[in-house]
């Protein structure tokens, strides 16, 4: 790969480079692409001359302040990962192309390294005790047999719909979710 620059530019350079050549999966390539223009493209102001030279805690925290009323917390959360990852890749390419090996992504594993200690079978592990409910304090025999969901349902029925098939609507929805 050719001598990169270190703005938007390279970094998308390097990102089709690592996607191209096995680095990463072409779907995380994909997502870092994406999530790396727009997160340079979404906060105004900043000097993306360096991208590896940016503050990306505060840049994130601007970022999310932007997009809170459209994204998630979990999708921020992991644009912000695969964002970290991108620049973390982009500036250890940068320090060294000839030798570059990706720390994250298709990287080979260690096959040299320690066997992990393996973890008791079921059958070596004592069993669980089980409670009975006079074993269970009352306050909690409440909590544990209370529903742990609700769900509200809004149907739209047209006034001029047949009053038969509005029966049908509620009759099937009864054989599933008891109607009181």
């Amino acid at each position: 790969m050719e001598a990169q620059k270190r703005d938007l530019d390279g970094l998308i350079k390097f990102l089709n480079f690592a996607k191209k050549s096995g680095y990463v999966v072409a779907t995380t390539g994909d997502n870092r692409i994406r999530i790396a223009k727009e997160v340079l493209t979404t906060v105004p102001n900043i000097d993306t001359t360096d991208v590896t030279k940016l503050n990306i805690e505060d840049l994130f925290n601007r970022y999310a302040t932007l997009m809170a009323s459209r994204l998630p917390a979990t999708t921020l959360q992991g644009n912000k990962s695969h964002f970290k990852s991108s620049i973390r890749e982009f500036s250890t390419y940068l320090a060294d192309p000839v030798h570059y090996k990706p720390k994250s992504g298709k990287a080979k594993k260690d096959t040299t390294s320690k066997p992990q200690a393996q973890k008791p079978s079921t059958a070596e592990m004592p069993p669980k005790a089980k409670l009975t409910d006079s074993e269970i304090p009352p306050q909690k025999q409440d909590v544990l047999h209370t529903p742990t969901i609700h769900i509200d349902f809004q149907i739209h029925i047209s006034p001029d719909t047949d009053a038969t098939l509005v029966e049908k609507i509620f009759e099937s929805l009864s054989r599933y979710f008891p109607i009181k």
